[in-house]
């Protein structure tokens, strides 16, 4: 079986080094508590890997295996085994672009029910660590606990009573979160984890005002204004121009104008099925005046998979397709949403854009029949 779904997955070398984790004391009392780590050092990181030792602690990790209670903090692939037997804890991330160092990377829930843990009750070894392109670092970075705070609860659930807008986790009752990202200029995701199209509003402030038509009119003239075609582009003609000023200027002081912004295309699984692992092209070459917003991996693309799932997007508007590789861990179980994408659809039709499996493998890698897949906006 071909592994052509994962050629973008940075191989794991094992080269350890030991390391004891410091940072923050506990705070506040109880039985459960979150730890989070954090790696050192600076720069991108596209792929690290990490063992975490806890035999000297008083407690253990809620969940067991790869159920244990842990969430990535960063936008990465992220995999967990905790082998209770043995005490220890192995993360793994990876990271298609890469996340910054340093920063928190994976919150993990403990109990301890015989007194809260310190930084010191867990060993901590770096085992791997890659640069997004996939070149080792050398020296490898450090991994250490950076907080250990006590939380409500018996430690299976949230602890906080509910989602967090903003973490860059799709959580329950969130259709996206891209993080810092959300609600910024052309952005998909709003500030409220929803799933919009800020048509004419360049700044993503909620409101059409003057100073987004002159943004728009300084980007038709050929200044760069930050005002993406997907913002500004409110008569969907492909670019931004004087015109499209001229009606975001109009809805600004109260004029009945329409705008109109490229819609969302989503693209769903149909199938009642359960998948490690998906590799789809979306081929728009018989729509003649449509396209995705961006190219390469540079597309105004949203992964709809929530937290384990791994997206990457490549825009080919040469040969008019888009390239998408989709990694869950545990799985992706259908029917769901899958991604979204800004589109400036023209005058194409739902049959003009259609939606080839070239790959799909069982959580277990087994290859399987293609999924139905559709594709609307």
């Amino acid at each position: 079986m071909t592994r052509k779904l994962f050629k973008f997955i940075v191989a794991i070398l094992v080269v350890p080094t030991v390391v004891y984790a410091g940072g923050s004391e506990p705070v506040g009392g109880g039985s459960v508590y979150d730890v989070t780590f954090a790696v050192t050092g600076d720069g991108r990181i596209g792929a690290l890997q990490f063992v975490v030792d806890y035999t000297g602690a008083s407690g253990e990790f809620v969940g067991s295996g790869q159920d244990v209670a842990c969430t990535a903090n960063v936008d990465a692939l992220a995999v967990y085994n905790d082998k209770d037997s043995v005490r220890t804890l192995k993360a793994g991330l990876v990271a298609v672009d890469g996340f910054a160092a340093p920063s928190d990377v994976v919150t993990c829930r403990f109990e301890a029910p015989d007194g809260a843990p310190t930084a010191s009750d867990f060993s901590v070894t770096v085992e791997d660590a890659a640069v997004p392109e996939g070149v080792k670092i050398t020296p490898l970075p450090l991994v250490v606990v950076s907080s250990i705070a006590a939380v409500g609860g018996d430690g299976c659930g949230d602890g906080d009573g509910g989602s967090v807008c903003g973490n860059g986790v799709v959580e329950d009752g969130e259709e996206c979160d891209d993080g810092d990202a959300n609600g910024s200029d052309a952005a998909t995701c709003s500030s409220e984890c929803t799933l919009v199209e800020p048509c004419g509003d360049t700044d993503g402030n909620g409101t059409v005002t003057a100073s987004d038509a002159s943004r728009a009119l300084k980007q038709a003239v050929g200044i760069d204004s930050a005002c993406t075609t997907s913002a500004c582009d409110v008569n969907e003609s492909g670019t931004v121009t004087a015109t499209d000023a001229r009606m975001i200027l109009d809805v600004s002081v109260g004029r009945d104008v329409a705008l109109h912004c490229n819609p969302l295309l989503v693209v769903t699984l149909e199938d009642d099925v359960e998948l490690g692992g998906l590799e789809l092209t979306v081929d728009y070459s018989s729509a003649a005046d449509a396209s995705f917003v961006g190219d390469g991996d540079a597309v105004s693309c949203v992964s709809l998979l929530g937290d384990g799932g791994l997206v990457a997007f490549n825009n080919d508007s040469t040969s008019r397709a888009l390239h998408v590789a989709l990694v869950s861990v545990p799985s992706i179980h259908g029917p769901t949403p899958l991604f979204a994408c800004k589109f400036h659809s023209g005058s194409a039709q739902a049959d003009d854009v259609t939606v080839h499996v070239d790959d799909a493998i069982t959580p277990d890698y087994a290859t399987v029949p293609a999924p139905e897949v559709s594709v609307s906006w």
